[in-house]
């Protein structure tokens, strides 16, 4: 037996009344931006690149617990030229931890990105942690591991 609530059963729906509801979109506010420059090293500890020492210039934005950006390498990839040591950065930040990956633009390791771990200061003026790089199936070396400080440039 359906529940009587007293209404007839041909109750017209007031046409107005989606219109009084939902009257006023739900206006969210947008997740703050910080865009800087940051510069740093990435120093190799382990494997085929345990000497390296990587400079790198990169505009990171922080927004909404994502980064993102892009950077270039003054020296890095060493076989490649100028113009094609650049790299895109993406990864996430939340709790004064953060997780992006480097991935360089062009050459082998376009498709092999460094895994960057690490902390970020209460300040958000300084980065630490550490990378690594795997090479890839056709590899056995194990790949490689190291740190890294990255540190915003005031301007």
């Amino acid at each position: 037996m359906p529940y009587d609530i007293g209404a007839p059963l041909d109750v017209a729906l007031d046409p107005d009344l989606r219109a009084r509801v939902n009257s006023k979109p739900v206006n969210r506010p947008k997740p703050k931006e910080e865009r800087h420059r940051w510069e740093g090293r990435l120093k190799g500890e382990s494997g085929s690149a345990r000497k390296a020492d990587i400079h790198v210039i990169a505009e990171l934005c922080f927004r909404g617990g994502k980064i993102t950006g892009q950077g270039c390498s003054p020296e890095f990839p060493y076989t490649a030229s100028d113009g094609q040591r650049t790299f895109e950065v993406s990864g996430s930040e939340a709790g004064g931890r953060v997780t992006f990956e480097v991935r360089f633009d062009h050459g082998y390791f376009q498709t092999r990105p460094f895994m960057l771990a690490g902390d970020l200061d209460a300040e958000r003026r300084t980065m630490t942690g550490a990378w690594t790089y795997s090479c890839g199936p056709s590899c056995d070396c194990g790949g490689s591991t190291g740190r890294f400080e990255l540190k915003r440039v005031e301007e």
